[in-house]
Parts: structure tokens; sequence; C-alpha cells
């Protein structure tokens, strides 16, 4: 089976035990959780990580939910948004829904079938590739380094210990 090249994914993990999810479908009744999926799937599908989802969208999006108003579909996307589902700023600032689970999520699948565009336009990444340095001694917040992968850190910290034991066994050396 030949795949055309997109950013979009053919298939995604959902979550079994999702309490966000799980409110939101006692909040607005059964329809909702559809919704939710069903954006979901729009999501993955065509750019992977977000979609577009003006008012034009969103009617288009509604026309095959029957049963669904767009006042109900509107009071879902403010819960998910309150639930952190949906970035509510990327929705009000450029008209998408993503969020940074979504974004980790495609980057995850992406990587794993071995594509090489993995990249998130900046624009729209809420992804964090750094992380603040803590000083232990004053608390304060010092330079910003690349988060290491496990694997990475562990190599790094297998290295400091082995550099640190021969240092040691240097001092103790004594010539006779």
């Amino acid at each position: 089976m030949i795949y055309c090249k997109s950013k979009g994914l053919h298939y995604f993990p959902v979550e079994c035990d999702n309490i966000d999810l799980d409110f939101i479908e006692s909040k607005h009744g059964t329809p909702a959780y559809g919704v939710i999926l069903r954006l979901f799937e729009q999501i993955y599908k065509i750019n992977g990580y977000y979609t577009q989802f003006d008012e034009k969208s969103m009617y288009l999006f509604m026309r095959m939910r029957n049963g669904v108003s767009i006042d109900l579909l509107k009071e879902i996307l403010k819960t998910c948004f309150e639930e952190n589902i949906f970035c509510k700023k990327m929705y009000d600032e450029y008209q998408i829904l993503t969020s940074e689970s979504i974004q980790k999520q495609w980057q995850k699948i992406v990587k794993d079938a071995g594509r090489k565009d993995t990249k998130i336009d900046p624009q729209y990444n809420l992804i964090s590739e750094i992380l603040p340095v803590i000083d232990k001694k004053t608390g304060g917040i010092g330079q910003k380094l690349p988060r290491l992968e496990t694997k990475e850190k562990a190599k790094y910290k297998v290295k400091e210990e082995t550099s640190k034991e021969r240092e040691g066994a240097t001092a103790h050396t004594h010539p006779r």
C-alpha cells in the first residue's frame, strides 16, 4: 500500500482512561465524546498536529453531525479549552485546534514511523524544547539547556561518575 506524503496520520491512539473526556461527556452528553473524537480525527488526518477551525470550518464540520447544534459544539469547545484538551491561546490567535499533548503524540508517531519531517511550525509549537536550570545554592534560574533524553542522561551520569572515580583514585594514590 502506498501512502501519500503528508504530515497527517492514518491512525492515532485514544487513551482509554481519560477523565477529561469523561467529564466533557458527563457535562454535555454522549454526543460530546463523538464530537471530540471527530475533532481529533480531523487534526491528526489533515496536518497531523493541528487543524484550522474558523467559523466556516466549524459549520462544515457540523454538517455531518446530526443532532449536534453549533451552540452545543461551541460549549464543547469551551469546556475543551478549560480542560486543556485544546489550547485556547492557539485558537484565539490562529483559529486552530491543537495542544501540547497532540503535538507530542504526533511527533512520537511520525518518529516511530521513520518519517524525517517531524518539525512543528514554530508559530504553532507548544512543546518546550529547553528547560530552565535551577541553581541549588541560590534557588535562582540559570541558563537554559536542551532537554536530554533518558538514555542520554544515563550515559552522561555514567561518564560523570567514571571521571569522578578516576579523580578520587588518583588523589588517594601514594607514591612509595
